[in-house]
């Protein structure tokens, strides 16, 4: 479960909240328990990350594009350097001509 705020004004740290508790797989006393939880773990948190940076590469598609705002607000909002958006926006434009 994560929740998430939609305002503007979010943090990073308000934004998203995972409940997964870090003491309790530290204390794990089988080393070979606790490294297969904590691989199987990271291994969920990488696909789960992979399909949420989708999600916002999508979002920062359609602010640039369809909402025609200046990629360095875009930029600044998110934290991310204007050479990051511009490189979402450079592989969603080669995509789209592969595709077509």
């Amino acid at each position: 479960m994560f929740t998430f705020s939609s305002s503007p004004q979010a943090t990073r740290t308000d934004a998203l909240a995972l409940p997964i508790d870090h003491d309790e797989l530290q204390q794990i006393t089988d080393p070979w328990r606790r490294s297969q939880l904590a691989d199987a773990l990271a291994k969920h948190l990488g696909h789960v990350a992979a399909a949420v940076l989708q999600i916002r590469d999508g979002a920062v598609r359609e602010l640039v594009s369809e909402h025609r705002t200046p990629q360095a607000h875009v930029a600044r909002h998110l934290g991310v350097s204007k050479t990051r958006i511009n490189q979402v926006i450079t592989r969603a434009r080669l995509t789209e001509t592969v595709a077509a």
